[in-house]
Formats: structure tokens, C-alpha cells, sequence
């Protein structure tokens, strides 16, 4: 009776901490923080896209601030990345979630870089689309010429303050110049003792900051002249290019993983160590091979291993995991391997 009491409290604390308003109702204050700085920055991101849309040759700024929200929406990726560390019963196996709900921040990323896809065919086709046919010139008495260069200046203090303080496209850079697994140990992001590194090794960040000086200068010389209008519509062509080329390899990384494929980098030292497990006497056979990522970097994998009817389990238990054990050792000392002896 004891023990089925303590049981209980256990299962009750445990969805207890598992819920939602429990996690929010108890964030230390640092991920407080975070989570405000994250809804501050996304803040700066919808402000610009205001006055982008009140804006005459506001194209560019338009642009600006969506890869501006896009940059928000990494902070709240990282935001969630965190309490998912911090909470370990988020992590842990259930009916519902087999392998935790450590794929939401997948799936929030992946959402987020559709996002920028979408964005970046519709900032393509304006830009075509007005650099053709001019017609913003109808709307030149409508609206203001004026770029609001500090607002453009805060946005781009913003995404330092985001990439230096927060990280906050630190998977998505790993997923872009993917590490590979190694033998032993390996470490998927790419570590740096000098965090200012991130912003000329990011390329994600150094396009927004490219991006928020070209919309600047554009915006001078648009006070200058209004002869160089066309240089709104360039801009705006460049800037989607740039979510292209962004959005492009993180989308199909993540949807890779989503699909439960396993990763590239992984293949070959699979490969290896399933063909020196075969080498072995006793075993025969390997069958219902399957090798994913769960999360950014956590290998999950499954095998049935076939034997000879009077072999060891245990010895061919402890062969197996000897040898793909330390593929699925991330830096965080993730990883689940699961194998089954079939006689």
C-alpha cells in the first residue's frame, strides 16, 4: 500500500511539472528574461513592418522587418530549448510522448523557417513586380519618404544583442555545417570560447546586419533623390534571396529529421559498425535497422539482432552497445539506443 501511494505522488508530481502553467509559474528569472527579451524583440520586428507598409519605397524595410521577426522567432527557440533542459521530465519517456517533447523545438523551427519561405516568395514577387511596372509611384503622395533609420539602427542592435546573449540561431547554423558523427564522442554545435565569434560565423546574423545597412543606405540616398527608388526594389530582390538561401537547407534538415531519416553525417559510421557487429560468430543476422535524430543532434535508434539458439544474450548485448554506444553520446549525453536479441 506504501508503495503504491508513493508511486502516485510520484506519477502526480511528475504530471504536475509536466504541465504548461506549472513550468511557466516556476522559470527562474533568467529564462524570464529571456522569454521577455524574445517578445521585446518580436516587438521591434512587427513596429518595422508598420511603418514599412506606411512608407513610400518601403519594400526594402518590409523585408528587413520580416527576417527582423525571423530573428525573434529564434529567441523563442532558444527560450524553448532551455526550459526543455532545465525540466527533466519534459525529456522523459510517456504513452504519449515516446521519446519526450524534446521534437516541439523541431517542429518550432521548422514552422519558423517555412515561415521565412513564405515571406521570401512574397518579398520576390513584389520586388519583380514593382521593379517591372513602378507602380509605387501612384502611391507617392499617400504616403511618407522617410526611412526610419533608428528604428532600423535599434532592430539591428537587437539581432547582436540576440546572437551574442542568446544564441539564438545556434541550431540552425549547426543544421547548415552539419558536424559529423564521430566514434567516441562528437559535439554538434559548433563550440567558440568568444561569443562575439557567432556574429561573423553566423551567417544568419550577418545577413540581417548586412541587410539593415543596405535598407539605411537606401534609405539616404531615397532622401537625396527620389531617382533612386529602383534601388528599394534591388533591395527588396536581394533580401529574399538571402531567405532563400537561409531558409532553404535549415527547412529540409528539419524536415529530414521530422521524417525520421537518418542524418547524413551518421551513415557512414553506422555503416562501419554494423558490419564489424555482423563479423562477429554469433551473430547471424541484423534486421528492423533504424537510425534518426529525435532532436537537434540526439541519435535514437533501433535494431533486432539475430543469434545462434544457445549464445549469451547478455555477452551479445554488451558486444553491441559496445560498438554503437558511442555514436549516440551528443555532448549533452543524449541519446537512445534500443536492441532486441531474436534466437
Amino acid at each position: 500500500m506504501q508503495n503504491d501511494l508513493r508511486n502516485d505522488q510520484t506519477f502526480n508530481e511528475m504530471k504536475q511539472l509536466s504541465s504548461l502553467s506549472f513550468v511557466l509559474s516556476s522559470l527562474p528569472l533568467s529564462k524570464k528574461s529571456l522569454l521577455a527579451w524574445g517578445v521585446i524583440h518580436l516587438s521591434l520586428g512587427i513596429a518595422l513592418w508598420v511603418k514599412g507598409q506606411w512608407t513610400n519605397n518601403g519594400l526594402a524595410l518590409t523585408g528587413f522587418s520580416y527576417l527582423v521577426i525571423f530573428d525573434a522567432m529564434g529567441v523563442f527557440t532558444t527560450f524553448i530549448s532551455s526550459v526543455l533542459k532545465a525540466y527533466e521530465s519534459l525529456r522523459l519517456s510517456s504513452i504519449r510522448n515516446p521519446f519526450g517533447i524534446q521534437r516541439f523545438e523541431v517542429l518550432f523551427g521548422f514552422v519558423n523557417t517555412l515561415y521565412l519561405l513564405f515571406v521570401a516568395l512574397y518579398m520576390l514577387k513584389e520586388g519583380l513586380e514593382h521593379f517591372v511596372l513602378e507602380s509605387n509611384c501612384e502611391h507617392s503622395n499617400i504616403h511618407s519618404h522617410k526611412i526610419p533609420i533608428l528604428w532600423v539602427l535599434l532592430a539591428m542592435c537587437a539581432t547582436l544583442i540576440s546572437a551574442i546573449g542568446c544564441q539564438n540561431h545556434k541550431g540552425f547554423y549547426a543544421l547548415s555545417r552539419p558536424i559529423s558523427f564521430n566514434e567516441g564522442s562528437h559535439t554538434y554545435y559548433l563550440q567558440s570560447n568568444y561569443r562575439l565569434s557567432i556574429i561573423y560565423t553566423n551567417f544568419i546574423t550577418m545577413a540581417l546586419l548586412l541587410c539593415g545597412t543596405g535598407v539605411i543606405t537606401v534609405g539616404l540616398l531615397l532622401e537625396k533623390s527620389r531617382n533612386f527608388g529602383w534601388l528599394d526594389e534591388l533591395m527588396s530582390i536581394l533580401e529574399s534571396i538571402l531567405m532563400f538561401y537561409i531558409a532553404v537547407p535549415v527547412a529540409s534538415a528539419l524536415g529530414k529529421i521530422l521524417l525520421q531519416t537518418t542524418p547524413s553525417t551518421a551513415s557512414k559510421s553506422l555503416d562501419d559498425c554494423l558490419r564489424e557487429i555482423l563479423l562477429h560468430p554469433t551473430i547471424l543476422s541484423l534486421n528492423a535497422t533504424h537510425f534518426w535524430q529525435n532532436s537537434y543532434g540526439q541519435l535514437v535508434g533501433t535494431l533486432h539482432v539475430h543469434v545462434n539458439p544457445d549464445v549469451n544474450e547478455q555477452a551479445v548485448l554488451a558486444f553491441v552497445y559496445s560498438r554503437l554506444s558511442p555514436l549516440f553520446l551528443n555532448s549533452n549525453g543524449n541519446g537512445e539506443l534500443t536492441v532486441q536479441i531474436v534466437k
